[in-house]
């Protein structure tokens, strides 16, 4: 479970960090661009790209968090074939247990 934290504060850590990036960087844009006296331009698509990353690693992290109490099950199929030597002759019986850990 501990592991789920560091995970969890990585995640935020990430989001803040290109939340920031996302916010600093038009308005140094814009600023830098007033100062060269130039009135038109524009961001490009991997502005746009970047925004959807911050939006799916929001989600992801968000998800992290929720899931983190589950227990996680594990199952485990074993075969057994019944060797009894008349059941061998008439009928071959395949009995399949599951088994909980």
């Amino acid at each position: 479970m501990k592991i789920y934290g560091a995970a969890g504060f990585v995640a935020f850590v990430g989001i803040l960090c290109l939340l920031i990036a996302l916010v600093f960087f038009p308005i140094m844009f814009i600023r830098e661009m007033h100062e060269r006296g130039k009135d038109k331009w524009f961001f490009g698509w991997s502005y746009g790209v970047a925004w959807g990353a911050f939006f799916f690693l929001t989600s992801a992290a968000i998800l992290l968090m929720c899931d983190r109490k589950r227990e996680e099950l594990f199952y485990k199929e074993s075969l057994y074939i019944n060797n009894d030597d008349e059941d061998i002759l008439e009928n071959q019986d395949v009995k399949i247990k599951t088994l909980k850990r």
